[in-house]
């Protein structure tokens, strides 16, 4: 669409625990200079103990919004910096935890 679009966000994340982290749900969004400009969701994974894990993102891009927070790309020589933010749902023995997240990012865009 002109409006958005959606794509995989591939990372590697490293659990320090030492054992299997069931995650229910990864709730995501990036914002720049403080305008959320994507959001993503990944559903049930499990997190292995002490290595890192990829997961596959499927993340949507407001392309309006995106233009916006960026400005002029050439002026800052094509990188940006970004936050990335979000809460991840766990299963623990005593039952299910919300923990928040936060990152911070550097986008290439040229």
């Amino acid at each position: 669409s002109l409006n958005a679009s959606t794509v995989n966000a591939d990372i590697n994340v490293q659990s320090p625990l030492a054992f299997e982290l069931r995650v229910l749900q990864a709730t995501c969004e990036l914002r720049i200079h403080g305008t959320v400009v994507a959001t993503g969701v990944k559903e049930s994974f499990i997190l292995a103990p002490g290595r890192p894990t990829s997961l596959r993102i499927p993340v949507t891009i407001n392309h309006k919004a995106l233009l916006s927070a960026t400005g002029n790309v050439l002026a800052q020589w094509g990188k940006i910096d970004g936050k990335l933010s979000g809460l991840v749902r766990v299963r623990l023995p005593g039952g299910d935890a919300d923990f928040p997240m936060e990152f911070p990012v550097l986008l290439k865009l040229m």
